[in-house]
């Protein structure tokens, strides 16, 4: 990979890491649970339960399981 190719992908995650932050700050909410998670993806909250097991989602221990409302961006950006 030549200089400039990786000045490219550097400033290519810099933007990535820019709008993921954004979407972060104007979440107003900042961890989801199981069931909202399944629901906003359209499945089963044993499917999702089945993304964490697989290590798709990773998860916070609060109580209760926990989702990260950038860990959720960043999946649905990934489907």
């Amino acid at each position: 990979m030549s200089m400039e190719e990786l000045m490219e992908q550097i400033k290519h995650l810099d933007s990535r890491i820019e709008e993921l932050e954004k979407a972060t700050i104007n979440n107003e909410k900042q961890l989801y649970t199981v069931a909202e998670v399944a629901n906003i993806l359209g499945v089963t909250k044993e499917a999702v339960y089945y993304m964490i097991k697989r290590g798709e989602i990773p998860t916070i221990k609060l109580g209760t399981m926990k989702i990260r409302a950038i860990d959720l961006d960043n999946l649905l950006r990934a489907i």
